[in-house]
């Protein structure tokens, strides 16, 4: 049996496994703390393709297989329901993506610091504010412990490689704690940990200047009312991280965040309709790393040596081009049509309904991507540029018609892409209930910019 088949088998093994033993467990403890302790083991399962040395493809089958039959578990109340059922999706869909940043940079700490923190940090962060302190929802208590797992990790990490300096190990704790105390901390926590890792190999002044310039910027973009103040967080993390690996990216990154800034407020009392579909006003963390992840995996690329200048582009290209068509093209003074069908017209601000205004608007943002980058790497961006663009609002539009969650009120049966309408439940009618407009955003971000490197 070769190394990749016994990756594949040994690892569905011990996860299956996991799972099982922990339904056994349910007879003896709550259903909170058995899931916590299932989320802890699954994450070992990490370490098997790795040490087996597997290929990318049975890397990343293990992770693709177990989101959709978790999504299948959720659905048949195989968990505790309503406990953050989307995490259970989003466990492996972030180990998926540090699978493919692993695999193309060389790094292995990618996958293995980020999904190991993930995994028992913040398990036992849960176990610890809840089982011991009683607390509900996220405590001082189980940030502590969260932070303590996760400098643990790193000293096991650093016994291993005996090259990480102090200042690491007390800071990428210190990031995927502050990380574990938002929304979709599955998402949140290895992603943002991944960034932190790449900082480890810029250099102090590097770090220092794009400190300085990303904490200006964001600031005024703070200022703005663009970011609120965990979006602030983040865009200084992303920025820093850009910055200290290639000024040109983070050019390109800032004319996407400021222009993108400006369309937003652009008549903003007119665009209230998109309330219902999607989150409007100050750019959250989540948002921030949506739209962000695509140019921070190009940037992680290009630290390990990679011609990753049209990775970048197009990424920029595809979420520029994405938050131009939504943010103009509801200005339109026609309905758009459904891009599935487009003889239907939908309401304005939903997911997958397309103007000509909004069309135009996406390429214009193409073509602005295009002008920022020009002066740094010339006419070569051009096409990743338009590539991007057009192929990234594409599959935004036909995700969201398609597999984007979609939902209609109990109350005022109007539809909406909120889990919660007029306080309460709203009943899914379309989609994926954990596919909602953030991880479509990234995910139509990073398949256009995947695209131009073929």
């Amino acid at each position: 049996m070769n190394s990749n088949l016994m990756s594949l088998v040994f690892s569905a093994t011990y996860v299956l496994l996991a799972i099982l033993i922990c339904k056994v467990l349910e007879r003896f403890m709550d259903k909170f703390t058995v899931r916590k302790i299932l989320h802890l083991l699954a994450g070992n399962a990490v370490l098997i393709p790795l040490v087996l040395g597997a290929d990318l493809w049975a890397m990343a089958t293990l992770p693709l297989v177990f989101m959709f039959a978790n999504s299948e578990l959720v659905k048949r109340d195989f968990f505790e329901k309503g406990i953050d059922d989307e995490g259970l999706v989003f466990y492996p869909f972030s180990i998926l993506l540090l699978v493919f940043l692993t695999y193309f940079t060389g790094e292995v700490l990618y996958l293995i610091v980020p999904t190991l923190i993930m995994a028992y940090g913040d398990a036992i962060a849960g176990l610890v504010g809840r089982n011991i302190f009683g607390h509900e929802q996220k405590s001082l208590e189980g940030s502590l412990a969260m932070f303590m797992t996760a400098l643990l990790v790193m000293v096991g990490v650093n016994q291993m490689l005996h090259s990480i300096h102090w200042f690491w190990m007390l800071l990428i704790p210190a990031v995927a704690t502050w990380a574990e105390r938002l929304e979709n901390d599955n998402l949140t926590v290895p992603l943002f940990t991944a960034m932190a890792l790449l900082l480890m190999k810029t250099t102090p002044a590097a770090i220092i200047t794009g400190l300085g310039v990303s904490l200006m910027l964001s600031s005024f973009a703070f200022y703005l009312r663009a970011l609120d103040r965990q979006g602030l967080v983040a865009a200084v993390l992303l920025g820093t991280t850009i910055f200290s690996v290639s000024a040109p990216f983070f050019v390109v990154t800032m004319t996407f965040f400021f222009s993108s800034a400006i369309a937003t407020t652009f008549k903003k009392k007119a665009k209230a309709i998109m309330k219902d579909f999607q989150k409007t006003g100050k750019r959250d963390a989540v948002q921030v790393l949506a739209n962000g992840f695509g140019i921070f995996f190009a940037t992680a690329l290009h630290a390990s040596g990679v011609n990753a200048m049209p990775f970048a582009v197009a990424a920029v290209a595809a979420a520029t081009a994405d938050t131009w068509a939504t943010e103009i093209g509801v200005l339109s003074k026609y309905s758009p049509r459904l891009i599935t069908n487009l003889r239907k017209h939908v309401q304005k601000g939903r997911s997958g309904g397309v103007t000509w205004l909004g069309l135009m608007a996406s390429a214009f943002g193409g073509l602005t991507i295009f002008l920022a980058a020009y002066p740094f790497f010339g006419i070569a961006t051009f096409t990743p540029a338009i590539i991007g663009a057009v192929v990234g609002s594409f599959l935004d539009s036909l995700f969201g018609a398609t597999a984007q969650a979609l939902y209609e009120c109990r109350v005022c049966n109007k539809m909406t892409e909120k889990k919660i309408h007029c306080r309460r439940k709203a009943t899914l009618i379309q989609g994926q209930f954990w596919f909602n407009n953030d991880l479509v955003n990234m995910t139509s971000t990073l398949i256009a910019a995947g695209l131009v490197m073929l």
